[in-house]
């Protein structure tokens, strides 16, 4: 596929945020966690302090950007412990409930309807497909019904990477793994501080999740006709 007047041979996408719509779906689980602790004022609390903190801590750590021999994982957790004032046990439990299983089944619903018609059609074309994101994605693109899509797919968690976008560890590693160079993969995300800078300075071309019409009406049967 010729995209830019470059030759593309694969595309990586974001997937919080860009395969699904992140604040419908922070909508809902807001309304979720609020009716489970209707009658429980301090349980509800707490929940909600230590996701409000997990998510401060990783904001935190992405711009520290600093490399670690320890787990950026591991790291995030302590931070989010300093904040939520809270134990290990309690902040793993809370955030394996609320943050990462509760949500899986409202995901579908939350679903971006154009982004999955993209993925579809880049699919039927056979062009290379992979996906990278700061969190672990295997569970949430089964909840989509997408993960049959990608090839590759990444975390910033995976331990040959270790580091949080923007950093191009990961941008990287995901072409690598995908057998392609950076400079004839695309990007998608929803973040131009994050995943723009991040894809822009590995090498690869950006688009952002909402400016995707001129991907969606450019084929691969061109290249495909000139190299027969």
């Amino acid at each position: 596929m010729t995209y830019r007047n470059k030759r593309i041979e694969a595309v990586i996408f974001d997937l919080d945020g860009t395969l699904y719509h992140q604040s419908r779906l922070r909508i809902l689980m807001i309304g979720y966690i609020v009716l489970a602790h209707m009658f429980r004022p301090k349980q509800l609390s707490r929940v909600i302090k230590i996701i409000k903190s997990f998510r401060i801590a990783h904001e935190e750590l992405r711009r520290a950007n600093e490399p670690s021999n320890s787990s950026i994982q591991k790291i995030q957790l302590n931070i989010t412990k300093r904040y939520a004032s809270a134990s290990d046990d309690v902040i793993r439990a809370v955030l394996n409930d609320w943050f990462y299983r509760r949500p899986l089944p409202l995901l579908y619903i939350c679903r971006n309807r154009k982004m999955q018609q993209l993925v579809q059609k880049l699919h039927s074309e056979k062009m290379k497909l992979g996906l990278y994101s700061d969190y672990p994605a295997q569970e949430k693109l089964a909840a989509l019904q997408m993960a049959h899509y990608f090839s590759v797919i990444t975390s910033s968690y995976d331990p040959d990477i270790n580091r949080l976008k923007p950093d191009i560890t990961g941008f990287q590693m995901t072409a690598q793994k995908l057998g392609v160079q950076p400079t004839n993969t695309i990007y998608i995300g929803d973040r131009l501080d994050v995943d723009g800078a991040g894809a822009k300075n590995a090498g690869m071309i950006f688009e952002h999740v909402n400016d995707i019409t001129s991907l969606m009406n450019v084929g691969v049967t061109e290249d495909s006709n000139e190299n027969k």
